[in-house]
């Protein structure tokens, strides 16, 4: 699936990288709000779901 699907399918806003929309494939998505779930869960091109807004979330993408 690729960003844009998502993005539609949540009437998320993109702040930054609207041109990638297109180009990003999205083969799961994870919803956590735990950092060491991500770490355990996340395979590649994996979509974070979270609430956290901490630069810890930007370091462990």
């Amino acid at each position: 699936m690729k960003l844009k699907e998502v993005q539609k399918l949540l009437n998320a806003q993109m702040l930054t990288g609207e041109h990638l929309l297109e180009q990003i494939e999205v083969k799961m998505i994870c919803g956590s709000d735990l950092i060491s779930d991500v770490l355990a869960f996340t395979k590649e091109k994996t979509l974070l779901l979270t609430g956290l807004t901490n630069p810890q979330v930007i370091r462990t993408a």
